[in-house]
């Protein structure tokens, strides 16, 4: 069959991007640049980060990962071109698979008792957030709004989910019982853009609330970190997060990934002291990329999803018809 018929032919069915795009003068095969972004998950003690190593697994990780209390890890991670929620032991052994929807399940949470997990579907139309146990069993929808609910995170109580809310043309920031029942509006986001991510962490005491906010002036986001358990006035971090922002366990620091411009994976985790602004790094992974990083409960592990982009030439051909 030629490419120049005017019929559609589906090329490919992979997690690859094609850049590019090339026909050749006969119109029966293409040229294309093929990028890939191969992400793991890795593990390791915080007192020796740079002895940090990747699970032997061959799983391609996704977007998150989280801790539960007993010391497993939880995770989205890819089979046949669908993510899923996977959990298992610190060093990768007794993995399980917890969801097996036809569409893409991410952004695990664990719940602070270790019960239940949250987590981001689009098994309903659209993205949502729904609940399971721990096991895996009893999978349901959390928030069964109009619009899009994402982004999880539990409050310091470690029964309330806050979310990300997007409906009806408002992006506001919610809650709900992660046993279920009414969202509850917290607070607009609409003076953020809507390009931009927004991000809340609560400190493991529940004495602070970290967030981003929109400087108008300087065009850029900024980090809030205000007591919510006195009068005092919040301190604003001149950081930048990007994908991740949370507490260390022990609540004293936050550490984020600061956002690079241009296209430059951001490799590094930073951590900062909100009290002085004073900030240091945490782990550097150049020249491959971090997308997410989670301190074990007691604070004596780190997992990270690191990753790093291939690129190879390709030659795409149809198949012939039958």
């Amino acid at each position: 069959m030629s490419l120049s018929d005017g019929k559609k032919t589906r090329l490919t069915n992979d997690l690859f991007f094609y850049l590019g795009v090339s026909v050749d003068r006969e119109g029966k095969n293409i040229v294309a640049s093929q990028r890939s972004n191969e992400q793991r998950v890795w593990v390791g003690d915080t007192s020796a980060l740079a002895n940090i190593k990747p699970l032997s697994q061959d799983l391609n990780a996704n977007q998150s990962i989280d801790w539960t209390p007993d010391g497993r890890i939880v995770y989205d991670g890819y089979e046949n071109n669908i993510s899923h929620i996977w959990i298992s032991d610190a060093d990768g052994k007794n993995l399980q698979k917890l969801t097996n929807s036809e569409m893409d399940d991410t952004e695990a949470c664990v719940s602070g008792d270790g019960r239940y997990i949250v987590f981001t579907s689009k098994r309903s139309g659209r993205s949502q957030l729904w609940r399971m146990d721990i096991s895996g069993n009893s999978q349901t929808v959390l928030t069964d709004v109009n619009g899009v609910t994402e982004m999880a995170r539990f409050g310091s109580d470690g029964k309330t989910v806050i979310f990300e809310w997007i409906h009806d043309g408002d992006r506001v920031l919610a809650s709900v019982p992660v046993t279920g029942g009414e969202v509850h509006v917290i607070e607009k986001l609409n003076t953020i853009p809507a390009n931009f991510l927004y991000y809340w962490a609560a400190s493991p005491n529940g004495k602070s609330i970290a967030h981003t906010i929109w400087d108008s002036r300087e065009g850029r986001m900024k980090v809030e970190v205000k007591p919510t358990d006195t009068s005092d006035p919040p301190k604003v971090l001149n950081i930048w997060p990007s994908l991740v922002l949370n507490w260390t366990p022990d609540g004293k620091q936050l550490f984020y990934r600061e956002r690079q411009l241009g296209y430059q994976p951001e490799s590094e985790i930073r951590k900062i002291d909100p009290v002085t602004g004073k900030s240091a790094s945490v782990i550097s992974t150049v020249p491959e990329y971090v997308v997410d990083l989670s301190y074990s409960r007691d604070g004596k592990k780190v997992a990270l999803v690191r990753g790093k982009t291939t690129s190879n030439a390709v030659i795409l051909s149809p198949s012939p018809e039958k």
